[in-house]
């Protein structure tokens, strides 16, 4: 048996049966004192990673790789330092773009 094998578990909440399998990996991953990212989709990523005692870091790309995160949410708050403040409400406590959602749109 291999021990020690893994040290962080960057798992993808879109491809592994969403938000709560994703809280499942992260409570099985605690019991090993391995810690946990979301793999992309900072817009969930950085609230699940928040939101468990195992969480390291939410991983973000630069707006042009993923303008959705940047520009989705009115609400957006910045980064300073490398951080980065979650809303307040709950939920993930966004107001959404609405001229944003009408450019990308297709019909």
């Amino acid at each position: 048996m291999i021990q020690n094998a893994i040290d962080i578990c960057n798992f993808d909440a879109s491809w592994g049966g969403g938000p709560t399998e994703w809280r499942r990996v992260a409570a099985l991953a605690a019991c090993f004192d391995v810690k946990v990212m979301q793999h992309l989709e900072a817009q969930i990523g950085l609230s699940m990673c928040a939101g468990v005692t195992n969480g390291l870091a939410g991983e973000v790309t630069l707006p042009w790789r993923d303008p959705f995160f940047f520009k989705l949410i009115a609400n957006q708050r910045p980064f300073r330092n490398g951080t980065y403040e979650l809303s307040d409400p709950p939920g993930f406590g966004w107001e959404y773009d609405a001229d944003y959602l009408t450019s990308v749109i297709v019909t």
